[in-house]
Order: structure tokens, then sequence, then C-alpha cells
């Protein structure tokens, strides 16, 4: 390949790249403005809206779904420990401090 070949390989990746780039920051702009998002504000707000969604759907997961599905399925959801291993319990007599 010679240097002038080499040039026009790059200046070829770099406008394509850049093609790209466009196109996908239009097809966003648009998705946006079908959706009904118009600036930061409302970009924002859409943010904090899918958040909120998230952490709900987690709560419910975690305080009913979980558990429905730990006795439905019990293979494809095993139950968990309640405590962690690492779990120190005070009746084993260890010494905390010196000796």
């Amino acid at each position: 390949m010679t240097p002038d070949n080499k040039i026009d390989l790059a200046n070829a990746v770099k406008g394509t790249a850049a093609i790209s780039a466009v196109k996908a920051s239009n097809t966003f702009a648009e998705w946006c403005a079908a959706v009904g998002i118009h600036n930061w504000g409302e970009a924002s707000q859409a943010a904090a809206w899918f958040l909120s969604v998230c952490l709900i759907g987690d709560f419910f997961w975690k305080r009913f779904f979980r558990k429905y599905a730990e006795r439905r399925w019990p293979n494809r959801f095993p139950r968990r420990r309640k405590r962690r291993s690492d779990f120190v319990d005070s009746s084993d007599h260890a010494p905390l401090g010196d000796k």
C-alpha cells in the first residue's frame, strides 16, 4: 500500500465515521422529539421518571415477586440466606481485644 493510498483510506474512514455520527445524532434527536423531549429540562424529567420506575420495580421485585418466584420455581430462583457468611454471632465467646 502506497502512502497516498493510506491517506485516502484514512480520509475515507474519517468521513464514514463522521457521517455515521451525524446520522446517529439525528436519529436520536428525532426519537426524542417523537417522545416529547425537546429540551434539557424535559430530558431530565424523563430520566427522573425512568429511574423512579426502576426503583419502584426493584422494590416490588424484592418484596413480593422474588418471594413468589422462590416458592413457585425453587430450582430457578434458589432461596437466599438470611444473613451474610461473615456475620459474627455474639454467642461465639471470642475475645475481641488484646489478651
